[in-house]
């Protein structure tokens, strides 16, 4: 089984502001939280992808079956979950 990647949540610019304060000044565990809050535990609807979107110059973060990926420079964050493919 391969491995595909549904989209949890995708924040930029503005929307993006809380989020990278977040990290800024409570660090990436509170990021996480954060963006969790948006995984309602379905993904039929989700965009799902083989590949994970992160860019070559976002860092990136794992934590179990989430990717967090944040690019400060472009004021972006957004959250995956790892899933298999059947």
């Amino acid at each position: 089984m391969s491995k595909v990647y549904a989209d949890i949540v995708f924040l930029r610019g503005d929307e993006a502001d809380e989020a990278m304060k977040i990290l800024e000044e409570c660090g990436e565990d509170e990021l996480f939280d954060y963006l969790s809050q948006w995984d309602l535990g379905t993904y039929d609807n989700c965009d799902v992808t083989d590949e994970p979107r992160a860019g070559g110059s976002d860092t990136v973060i794992r934590r179990g079956d989430y990717i967090i990926s944040y690019n400060e420079n472009y004021n972006y964050v957004g959250m995956e979950k790892i899933g298999r493919k059947v």
